[in-house]
């Protein structure tokens, strides 16, 4: 018997009459299916799932707005830049950016080398997806990225003509909201702790420690040995890589070559410095003009049409170290080291061992403080064996030590300030003494001054053999300036008779771009309607106004070209 395929259907009809079935489908039919997945899809888009495009550098480099992106042909890192030239008074940037008369003038945040460029496309914010309905069933949680309706009057439109805003929630209804040294504290306060004129002094504060999938997004790098460039003298100036040895027997490239790799050729004790830079919140995307050097703490000076103005950066505290290092013999032990807020926060990587500490600062009174162990574990077998690479990062962030090895946290470690203690520690000055000095001198809140605040400085330390290290790099943390109204007013959360206390509706947000985020610390007004229907409190967000949590980055910029092409390598979801 031949096989029977059942690839081919059969008719069941037979004979000669047999005639063909009339088809089912008609204009009508496919109208209304057309208008029913119309109707479906707006649907969707209304309550489900929207598209927004991210149109400004608020909450830059985690998102982007309109940008300029630049490339360094000797370090090969690229970056992005806020577009300098608009169309008018507009917020609209020019399509072309750099003329011959005025060239974009950046330098790469590696390198710190100078680079000049014309007729630089400006590309397009990035693309994303908001969840609509989501908090619709579930209450939003602290440091999601949320879209919002602006509660504040916009320029040249009409009273409720509200724009749509993106930024990161950092306080929740029913908190008490406070910025301090770049971190933010809250509590829910007790009807007594909401009468106190000092409210920082009070009890119940906690600091807001971010999850990790929220930290590593967030991680901004300063420098990364992998970016080193490839010719120390080529271009303009000399690189010099900002880690420094601080005993003879390292390496770091021959002469007029950089090196990504460091090698150490001696079993004494020594330590790899960070120098020459110093560690703030600058960031390279908020270099929107001519900046005359780089860095310039406390922030760069840059040229803004006719005028002279300062970009002001902070001492930043919050960083991530890594290396990645392998040893020549079994005996090396490490250690990183930071001081910092008048202490030193240590991890130490010796007999086995990962031991975090902390102590205060060796100062003249106490030339030898006792070590404080927060935390101890064994160290995985394979860390730090003779020829094997180990990937080491330590981080100190919103008050919490910690300790990977390849990829995974072996050991963390937290201590808890309050905003008085954190003030103290982050400046050497008592926020009572802060507010007696602004009495006394009717000048300016002391926090506000960046030269307030103390200087971090970080070291790795080894001794007991021979290794090379293959990577090296210091990223830093979202840093939240305080920062005063542009109507002379303190900004929310940055003085301690600026917390706000939030209802069981309202939320505090803020954009990762501190420097350059016109946010919840700076609103100055309400929208007549959105006072009179919704809510009336200056700085803050009512529920009503919650668009949805951004989602993913499912469109960035694309490249320039006739065709836009996405840029697929930066297709990501956010957090």
């Amino acid at each position: 018997m031949p096989p029977t395929s059942t690839d081919t259907p059969t008719n069941p009809a037979s004979g000669a009459d047999a005639t063909p079935a009339k088809p089912h489908s008609s204009i009508k039919e496919t109208v209304i299916s057309l208008v029913i997945a119309f109707v479906v899809a707006f649907v969707f888009r209304g309550f489900v799932l929207e598209p927004f495009m991210i149109p400004t550098g608020s909450m830059a480099p985690t998102l982007m707005g309109a940008h300029l992106r630049f490339d360094d042909k000797h370090s090969g890192y690229d970056w992005a830049v806020n577009p300098w030239k608009f169309v008018g008074n507009t917020q609209t940037p020019q399509p072309r950016q750099g003329t011959a008369m005025e060239p974009v003038v950046v330098h790469d945040p590696m390198s710190g080398r100078e680079g000049r460029d014309v007729d630089i496309p400006t590309r397009s914010g990035d693309r994303i997806f908001v969840l609509k309905s989501v908090y619709s069933f579930f209450d939003p949680s602290r440091f999601d990225v949320v879209v919002f309706k602006y509660p504040g009057p916009t320029a040249g439109e009409a009273p409720g003509s509200q724009n749509n805003y993106i930024k990161r929630l950092v306080a929740l209804p029913g908190e008490q909201v406070a910025f301090i040294d770049g971190d933010v504290f809250t509590r829910r306060p007790t009807d007594d702790q909401k009468k106190e004129t000092n409210a920082w002094a009070g009890e119940g504060w906690r600091i807001a420690r971010k999850p990790e999938r929220v930290q590593r997004a967030v991680w901004q790098p300063m420098f990364d040995s992998q970016y080193t460039p490839w010719d120390a003298q080529q271009g303009k100036g000399q690189f010099t890589p900002p880690w420094k040895g601080t005993t003879s027997g390292w390496n770091f490239g021959e002469p007029g070559k950089a090196n990504a790799h460091y090698r150490f050729d001696a079993a004494t004790p020594t330590a790899l410095e960070w120098t020459n830079r110093p560690i703030t919140d600058w960031t390279a995307y908020n270099e929107w003009y001519q900046v005359a050097n780089y860095p310039v703490p406390p922030g760069p000076v840059v040229k803004m049409g006719t005028g002279v103005a300062h970009l002001i950066c902070f001492p930043v505290s919050d960083i991530r170290a890594r290396c990645t290092l392998t040893p020549d013999a079994d005996a090396l032990t490490m250690s990183a080291l930071l001081l910092a807020r008048g202490h030193e926060f240590r991890a130490d990587l010796s007999g086995g061992q990962a031991i975090l500490r902390m102590r205060p600062a060796p100062s003249k009174d106490n030339a030898d403080p006792a070590w404080k162990d927060l935390a101890s574990v064994d160290l995985p077998e394979t860390a730090l064996k003779p020829g094997r690479a180990t990937a080491v990062e330590f981080w100190h962030v919103d008050q919490t030590l910690s300790l990977w090895i390849d990829g995974g946290r072996i050991v963390e470690a937290g201590y808890d300030w309050s905003p008085a203690e954190r003030v103290l520690a982050s400046t050497g000055i008592s926020v009572d003494d802060a507010l007696a000095e602004e009495n006394k001198t009717r000048g300016q809140w002391p926090l506000y001054d960046p030269a307030r605040y103390r200087q971090a400085s970080f070291r790795f330390e080894f001794s007991g053999s021979k290794f090379t290290i293959h990577r090296s790099a210091l990223d830093r943390d979202l840093h939240y300036q305080p920062r005063q109204r542009p109507d002379n007013v303190y900004g929310l959360g940055t003085h301690p008779e600026a917390c706000a206390i939030l209802t069981a509706d309202q939320f505090v947000f803020c954009g990762d771009n501190s420097a350059a985020s016109a946010d919840s610390r700076l609103w100055t007004d309400v929208d007549p309607f959105t006072a009179s229907q919704i809510d009336d409190t200056v700085g803050v967000v009512h529920r009503d106004l919650l668009v949805g949590r951004a989602f993913c980055v499912y469109f960035p910029a694309p490249k320039p070209g006739s065709i836009p092409i996405p840029d697929a390598g930066r297709l990501r979801f956010i957090w």
